[in-house]
């Protein structure tokens, strides 16, 4: 399987690991919600371009993903995030908030790392044993530096700021 196929592979995995968070109306809110009125914005994490959409639904390769809640592709150079609308609802039943917000901030970190991962490193020799694995990596130096802040990620939150990992700084595990 060559590289673009192994990411393509690998983002399809994230995808389906990002519908673990469905979205429901009676949810306790989460602070990590679109801001009220914008629908897109751009931030650079880690020296990489970002862009988060909020959308309806999760298009991958052309076709809708309902359930899906989080979605990031890389596109000419850019990690391109869709996010549903009314994420910053989202609820395994009988999750606190903070609880929720966690699991966000990880699925963001996971997330911006595989952009990372395809965008920036080399992962054939790179020691990593797939696209997943970089992005577990990266997400967990993250968590580690920054604790649960999404600001960092570029989400338009004022929760602190933190150095971010460079993509290089992932080592994999032995």
């Amino acid at each position: 399987m060559n590289k673009f196929n192994t990411a393509l592979l690998a983002i399809g995995v994230a995808l389906i690991i990002a519908a673990c968070a469905p979205t429901t109306d009676n949810a306790e809110e989460s602070r990590i919600q679109a801001p009220e009125g914008i629908t897109t914005w751009n931030a650079t994490v880690s020296g990489m371009p970002v862009t988060y959409r909020i959308v309806e639904v999760v298009i991958y390769n052309g076709e809708p993903y309902p359930g899906i809640s989080l979605a990031a592709t890389p596109v000419e150079g850019v990690c391109d995030f869709q996010v549903i609308a009314g994420w910053g609802r989202v609820a395994n039943r009988g999750m606190s908030a903070e609880a929720q917000e966690q699991q966000q901030i990880t699925s963001l970190a996971f997330q911006l790392g595989q952009c990372l991962g395809i965008l920036r490193i080399d992962l054939e020799s790179s020691g990593f044993e797939g696209l997943a694995d970089y992005g577990r990596a990266w997400s967990k130096l993250y968590l580690e530096r920054c604790g649960y802040r999404a600001q960092p990620l570029g989400w338009p939150v004022e929760d602190g700021e933190c150095e971010v990992p460079a993509a290089t700084e992932p080592k994999p595990s032995i």
